[in-house]
């Protein structure tokens, strides 16, 4: 512990190397020699500081200490930077037609798996009698499934997007029509609709994932392609905001359909329009999702990471010693 009037004896006023004169009268003369060393580290400093910003290209004296016009610094949340960079970054992703096939194959997965739930529960009531017990337990048919997402991205990973969302469409669209002819009281037709159900649970994961992961590598791209747009931390977050969306558009329009259509026409006549709606995702999977073979690496990008960092954060910062940054 340190005494107050100890402490006292070091208190600086004024500026660098100046020592009050309370501590003067009680310590003594000042050693001229630490004030003078103080002073130089002093100046020292500062030159190091101005040294190494001159080492950046886009230093320029006149402007040391001041933001450059050209750079815009604050992204603050509301600002108009902030709100320029983000429509740019939408408009540009919306443009991509690898993205929008993607947002496209997640919108037909989810509007599908929605649209049972208004109308397989009052299905299976009015065919089998069933009661709420067994309406809500038929749904294990077509979850179950989904505990085989690893196998799915694993062949994914080794086929390409494009093959297993091209085979999950085309399972889900044949076993949805299938399903309307599963309608009769026997055990028979109720092993028929939940293998049927199971199997279609299936080809939607073989949708979805797939796809998930070629909107990576499409969003990774355009980040390469556009640095200084997407800045430091690229758009993903964003992306996947805007394939929340489509799914969310999905599960709008698949429960009121699916219920449009089962009052007004049947279940055989909704099965129908599902699989044919099912279907309509097989082109532009083909047509917009590139093979793996076309699909370029994803590389580090090749730009002066310093220069991205100050652009958007306003810091600079330094690697040091391990390898780690320090603002």
């Amino acid at each position: 512990m340190i005494e107050k009037q100890s402490a006292q004896k070091w208190v600086v006023e004024g500026g660098y190397g100046t020592f009050s004169r309370e501590s003067n009268r009680e310590s003594g003369p000042i050693d001229r020699d630490i004030v003078s060393t103080q002073e130089e580290g002093v100046v020292e400093n500062r030159t190091t500081a101005l040294q190494d910003a001159a080492k950046d290209d886009t230093f320029n004296p006149s402007n040391f200490g001041k933001p450059a016009p050209d750079q815009p610094i604050d992204h603050r949340a509301g600002s108009s930077e902030g709100l320029v960079r983000f429509l740019k970054t939408t408009a540009m992703l919306l443009k991509s037609r690898g993205f929008l096939a993607a947002m496209y194959g997640g919108f037909v997965q989810i509007t599908i798996i929605t649209a049972f739930d208004s109308i397989l529960p009052l299905f299976v009531h009015k065919a089998f009698g069933w009661g709420s017990s067994g309406g809500g337990s038929i749904f294990l048919a077509l979850t179950i499934p989904s505990l085989a997402g690893p196998v799915v991205g694993a062949m994914s990973d080794r086929l390409g997007a494009r093959a297993v969302v091209l085979a999950g469409f085309a399972i889900s669209t044949l076993t949805l029509a299938l399903l309307s002819v599963a309608g009769q009281d026997s055990i028979q037709h109720k092993i028929l609709l939940c293998a049927l159900l199971a199997v279609t649970g299936v080809g939607t994961i073989m949708m979805l994932l797939p796809l998930l992961a070629d909107m990576y590598f499409i969003v990774s791209q355009m980040g390469e392609e556009h640095p200084l747009l997407f800045g430091p931390g690229g758009a993903f977050a964003q992306a996947y905001g805007l394939f929340n969306c489509a799914m969310a558009l999905g599960m709008m329009l698949g429960p009121a359909l699916a219920g449009f259509l089962y009052d007004s026409k049947g279940w055989k006549e909704a099965m129908w329009a599902m699989a044919a709606f099912c279907a309509s995702g097989v082109v532009p999977v083909v047509r917009l999702i590139a093979p793996p073979s076309l699909k370029p690496a994803v590389q580090q990008r090749d730009i002066n990471h310093k220069q991205i960092q100050i652009l958007f954060t306003g810091k600079r910062r330094e690697p040091t010693a391990h390898g780690s940054a320090e603002e």
